[in-house]
């Protein structure tokens, strides 16, 4: 009944006349984003939006960006598909603090029609951001996907488990990365953890315990050997079963099929599932039928990583693709062999076929998206908000190059250019989340060029043929030195179109609003 009726929704939106509220399409030159989660109790009152939308505009941004959707599926205003944001469960334990929404957000506030109404009295314009296939936050365990688990992505992993002498034995979450809840996790030489947590650490060298003791970070692996770090359930199981000089030996290689619920801090649904596809377009026709946005931006428009999806509606998908079934699956895509302390991923030989797919299943959604908010409100800008690091770009199954560029890496091919999602777009968001500002900088590092600010902006230029650019700069990068965040905001509004500060709640924790300058 659920996909009847947004079926019925949808067709009726299309069906509205062409120009329907039609707005101003106009390329943005500075840009502020305001995440829902983090700026939710400054945005809670007109009063708030105002006291915010005066400062921005006193240091000279044009454009605001209110998260209509956030990233964990929660919207910011009254909606017939997604749950509200004054409904949440979810509390902010680190500042700006504030206990679950559901127990003082305003139940009758709508946050995007008054963040819309006061930046247009302001002479503002308005690009709402709608996080596409973010649809549950996994440690508060909320989230549409928890009531349609068959709707998220699903997990091609593999791990190792560490052995004990009694033959009982653990399985490792990670290599060089801490530790979860109850996980354990192996450190390398090169590998540390740095966060509090009280842990059972075992150092091992030859394959032999030397020492096993609690403590808390930073724990480094020593040279020549290796550290097993457990927490909780963990801990417990390396006190209990090994002992100084106890041998320690790492099992084959486990292969496991998980959801997304149970992979990272936000869960994805199922980019090629035909009702996710769905519901995400009817709640983009939602926002631009009921709100006189400007703007449309499309944020997680993208595939988890490169371990999904793996579900049987992707295998066949994927199927009809190639015209003819795989016959192993999932190794002709890639498959898991074992390292001397963990495990690597070696392409198989449909891999470039796999990513080119990933690739394609994305554009057709953006096609798609973009048709929608062009048909019914025509001067309303469309663009996507994407990592910069392109080169890796393929881990999220996007490729937002021009169709005319193809990359000079083994895993491209000309179907991956089929999948390019540039031309569509009115504009694109490029996150520079870079600790390096310029090209000189990263060259001294040694990191690839790219890997900066300025290196950043000039890979994207390239990569999109001519679709304009903005550079998105991550404030908190530069927590402890506003000299270089200064740098890096100059740098990405002169080597772009324009800037996109992120976020908001930086400005003013930081109190950095001075680094704006005109």
């Amino acid at each position: 009944m659920r996909r009847l009726v947004l079926c019925i929704v949808l067709l009726l939106l299309l069906a509205l006349p062409k120009g329907v509220l039609a707005g101003n399409q106009r390329i943005p030159r500075r840009v502020l984003w305001m995440e829902a989660g983090a700026n939710l109790r400054l945005l809670s009152t007109q009063e708030g939006v105002r006291a915010v939308l005066d400062r921005a505009r006193e240091n000279g941004f044009d454009t605001v960006v209110p998260e209509a959707k956030n990233a964990w599926g929660y919207v910011t205003y009254p909606s017939q598909i997604a749950p509200f944001i004054g409904t949440s469960p979810v509390p902010r334990p680190w500042p700006p603090e504030y206990p679950p929404p559901r127990e003082w957000f305003p139940q009758d506030y709508d946050l995007l029609a008054v963040v819309t109404r006061e930046a247009h009295a302001r002479g503002m314009k308005v690009h709402a951001a709608i996080n596409a296939f973010g649809e549950a936050l996994t440690s508060a365990q909320v989230g549409l996907l928890y009531d349609r688990p068959e709707l998220q992505a699903v997990h091609y992993l593999a791990t190792r488990s560490v052995l004990a002498p009694d033959g009982s034995s653990f399985p490792l979450a990670g290599v060089d990365r801490s530790p979860g809840r109850n996980e354990l996790t192996l450190l390398t030489p090169s590998g540390s953890v740095v966060q509090g947590g009280v842990y059972t650490i075992m150092t091992v060298k030859g394959w032999r315990v030397s020492e096993v003791k609690q403590g808390t970070g930073p724990i480094s692996g020593p040279v020549g050997g290796f550290t097993l770090v457990g927490h909780g359930d963990a801990g417990k199981w390396l006190q209990e079963h090994f002992r100084p000089w106890s041998v320690v030996r790492l099992g084959p290689v486990e292969h496991k099929f998980i959801p997304s619920t149970r992979y990272g801090l936000i869960a994805f649904a199922n980019p090629v599932h035909p009702l996710v596809r769905l519901r995400m377009l009817a709640l983009i026709t939602e926002v631009v039928t009921r709100y006189p946005v400007d703007g449309i931006i499309l944020d997680r428009i993208r595939f988890p990583d490169i371990t999904a999806d793996f579900s049987e509606i992707s295998r066949r998908s994927f199927e009809d693709y190639l015209g003819r079934k795989v016959r192993n699956w999932p190794e002709d895509i890639f498959r898991y062999e074992p390292t001397e302390l963990w495990i690597v991923r070696r392409p198989g030989p449909l891999y470039r076929e796999w990513l080119a797919w990933r690739a394609i299943v994305i554009r057709r959604f953006v096609e798609a998206a973009v048709s929608i908010v062009h048909h019914v409100r025509p001067g309303v800008s469309v663009a996507a908000y994407v990592g910069a690091w392109y080169p890796h770009y393929w881990n999220e199954g996007v490729n937002w190059a021009s169709p005319a560029y193809l990359p000079p890496f083994p895993w491209a091919s000309p179907g991956w250019q089929n999948g390019a999602i540039a031309d569509l777009l009115d504009y694109l968001l490029v996150g520079l989340y870079y600790r390096e500002v310029t090209v000189g900088e990263a060259f001294l590092r040694r990191v690839p060029l790219w890997r900066s600010v300025s290196g950043g902006a000039l890979l994207a230029r390239e990569v999109v043929d001519g679709t304009p650019v903005l550079g998105g700069v991550f404030l908190d990068i530069y927590r402890d030195d506003p000299v270089r965040a200064r740098a890096a905001l100059q740098t990405a509004f002169r080597r772009t179109r324009g800037l996109m500060v992120f976020d908001l709640v930086y400005l003013n924790l930081y109190d950095w609003w001075s680094l704006l300058g005109r």
